[in-house]
């Protein structure tokens, strides 16, 4: 897990994007962007994690999310059964 901060304006989810863009296509990844939208992270992720494959998920202000702590608990233990 990778965590940006610094003030708002600065361009952190620029350069998340931009990274995150990068990184996807060096190592055949799929790249999502998560943006807080009111709803659990679990409902805006859950077409995707169930799928095989490589996921990098960007999530944009994660600290107003619902539920992040309990999607990351589950998608660690999705994680570790695809190994």
């Amino acid at each position: 897990m990778v965590v940006v901060v610094g003030k708002a304006g600065v361009g952190k989810t620029r350069l998340s994007l931009e990274v995150a863009k990068d990184f996807g296509i060096k190592y055949e990844y799929k790249v999502f962007c998560i943006k807080s939208m009111d709803l659990s992270i679990s409902e805006d992720v859950a077409a995707y994690i169930d799928k095989p494959g490589k996921y990098l998920f960007l999530i944009d202000d994660a600290n107003e999310l619902v539920g992040l702590k309990l999607f990351w608990n589950i998608s660690i233990w999705k994680i570790l059964d695809m190994i």
